[in-house]
């Protein structure tokens, strides 16, 4: 049986007025107008047999690791233009940007990273970091300011099958 959740949630504060929105539905968990540090408290609505979250319209300019940990292993950040930096923590498999404004990526030591996914960005380059990622199988970085990649810099990724550009 298939069990839709689905919350709104409307926040009143000195500096913001803000809704989140969480849509769960089969096996993925949508998040919806992301604006900080305390909006993870809709985590612990997210079901444990989830196997992916995406977050659309994401109103930060940086993602850090603590607002990414406990997530599943799959997520998503999608429509989400004041988004500038996202700072991936090492237990996210599968990640995909697109539609955003990411001009910044840094990757946590031991990254179980094994897809990585950039679309319609502002990313320019990718960064040093990309080798704390070594299980990477895949990296896809497409209508973006990449113009020119350091091959060198995948020399330890052994697991490297595809790199599109």
């Amino acid at each position: 049986m298939d069990v839709k959740v689905q919350i709104l949630l409307v926040l009143n504060g000195l500096k913001r007025n803000a809704a989140i929105g969480l849509t769960c539905y089969f096996m993925n968990c949508q998040v919806n107008e992301f604006a900080s540090n305390e909006d993870t408290f809709v985590y612990q609505y997210i079901p444990t047999n989830m196997s992916s979250v995406v977050f659309s319209n994401v109103l930060i300019e940086h993602l850090e690791r603590k607002m990414l940990a406990n997530l599943p292993a799959n997520v998503t950040v999608q429509c989400s233009l004041a988004l500038k930096w996202v700072s991936v923590p090492m237990a996210i498999n599968d990640l995909r940007i697109t539609a955003t404004s990411v001009t910044k990526l840094d990757f946590e030591e031991r990254s179980m990273l094994s897809r990585l996914t950039v679309k319609e960005s502002k990313l320019a380059k990718l960064p040093q970091t990309i080798g704390n990622a070594r299980s990477l199988t895949f990296i896809s970085v497409t209508e973006s300011n990449v113009r020119h990649l350091d091959l060198a810099a995948f020399c330890d990724h052994s697991l490297l099958e595809r790199i599109w550009m």
